[in-house]
């Protein structure tokens, strides 16, 4: 396992410091360095430099860095840094080692705080390392100190936030019932936007949740997974509904850079949608993947011209038919002006409605914000409050709400807490899971 350090510093002195701990540490494999910056200037960046060259032998050592801005509120300060640090964790499986020396700021308390309740499991608190050798270093592994109402808590906790993995790892020198194992599995890859088949019956993690929520869950809730199911077999419906269940909890968990991605790639799959079009799981010589769904009220004929699978390409068709219908009619179809809508029949009346959904201002800003983004091409520092503010006071997915109401895709549900009351019942049902003494 690699690691993960994380470093206060507030001045200068200790960058010398830092460099001296890590040449003599005993890490053999420091994946990520992340400095907690207390007070310090942006006059540093040479510094910085040192501890990189310094460095230069290690394998691939990663430097991140987080400054205390004193004018956020103690709130944002706290979700900068669990957004920074949940962005690394949750992509690798580091050990994290959080070193305490002679900082002392309610910043480092909030750092130390969150690391404890959230990383535990995987976490080494070392105690002021500088001047001292070997032996005398001061380490402290937490997990250890978890009592068995901790443990108890500390699972359930872990499981609400769609932490499945740490959870697991939590729990894994107990034996596990097969479906419970199978579910927490479930739920990690599903986060990593993997959905795959079991091998047999049973083993298929949606049939598995099925007869769980059949036990100890209302009809409505099986129904509903029943349907998800369909996106093994890449139901176009079902898609729609795992990203926005996806999105959503991104979404409550601050990680708003992966929530741009799903939101834009939600709102792509939407517009497809809407023209009445799906797309192909294969290719097809000199054709377009995309088609028409059977049995569409309203939907466009699909260009002759090539054309790719994004949104701008879906936009530039339903562009090209409101302008046609604005001729026809004599109507004008505008962001900003409006005149005749209410003479165009119901199948125009569809595309021009749907044309000024996608061309709403602030839903623009918000999917543009895509391109600003590590997923995009370049960084940018999103905060809720921003995406608020472009959709009116709503939140994105609240925006994308009556659209996907009046298409009949809003998700009922949330695939991810049906998958928490899963795991919960089957901790319940093995009622010891969590008592045994640990080995």
């Amino acid at each position: 396992m690699k690691n993960l350090v994380i470093y206060p510093l507030n001045k200068e002195g200790q960058y010398d410091g830092l460099i001296q701990w890590m040449k003599e540490s005993q890490l053999d494999e420091v994946a990520v360095l992340f400095l907690v910056e207390l007070d310090m200037n942006a006059s540093q960046e040479v510094i910085r430099e040192k501890i990189a060259v310094s460095l230069s032998d290690r394998e691939e050592v990663q430097i991140l860095e987080i400054k205390d801005e004193h004018e956020l509120s103690i709130q944002e300060r706290l979700a900068k840094v669990e957004t920074a640090l949940l962005n690394v964790m949750k992509k690798n499986d580091y050990h994290l080692y959080l070193i305490l020396n002679q900082c002392q700021s309610s910043f480092l308390q909030m750092v130390m705080h969150y690391c404890v309740s959230t990383f535990y499991h995987q976490l080494t608190v070392i105690s002021d390392p500088m001047g001292k050798q070997g032996s005398e270093v001061e380490s402290i592994k937490i997990e250890p100190y978890l009592s068995e109402e901790g443990l108890s808590h500390h699972f359930y906790e872990l499981v609400i936030s769609n932490n499945f993995k740490a959870a697991k790892s939590l729990i894994s020198n107990r034996e596990l019932p097969h479906e419970l194992e199978r579910l927490l599995d479930f739920g990690q890859e599903l986060l990593s936007l993997q959905v795959r088949k079991g091998k047999n019956g049973m083993d298929d993690p949606f049939t598995l949740l099925i007869s769980q929520l059949e036990k100890y869950g209302e009809r409505a809730e099986v129904h509903y997974v029943e349907n998800l199911k369909k996106i093994q077999a890449g139901d176009q419906k079902a898609f729609i509904h795992y990203l926005y269940n996806y999105a959503e909890i991104v979404y409550e968990a601050n990680d708003l850079i992966d929530f741009i991605v799903l939101f834009y790639r939600l709102a792509e799959e939407t517009l497809l949608y809407s023209l009445g079009w799906d797309t192909r799981p294969y290719s097809v010589p000199n054709r377009n993947s995309v088609f028409v769904r059977k049995d569409q009220p309203f939907f466009l004929q699909v260009p002759n011209e090539r054309m790719t699978n994004h949104l701008h390409s879906y936009m530039k068709v339903l562009r090209r038919e409101v302008r046609r219908i604005e001729d026809r009619y004599r109507v004008t179809i505008r962001r900003d002006k409006c005149v005749g809508l209410e003479r165009l029949p119901a199948r125009d009346r569809y595309f021009a409605d749907l044309y000024l959904f996608f061309k709403d201002k602030g839903l623009e800003d918000i999917l543009e914000l895509r391109h600003e983004g590590v997923s995009g091409h370049g960084f940018a520092d999103f905060n809720k409050e921003e995406f608020e503010a472009f959709c009116g006071g709503q939140s994105p997915l609240e925006k994308m709400d009556s659209l996907l109401a009046q298409l009949q895709l809003k998700p009922q549900f949330s695939l991810f807490k049906l998958i928490q009351k899963g795991i919960l019942g089957l901790v319940q049902e093995n009622d010891q899971l969590l008592v045994q003494e640990m080995s």
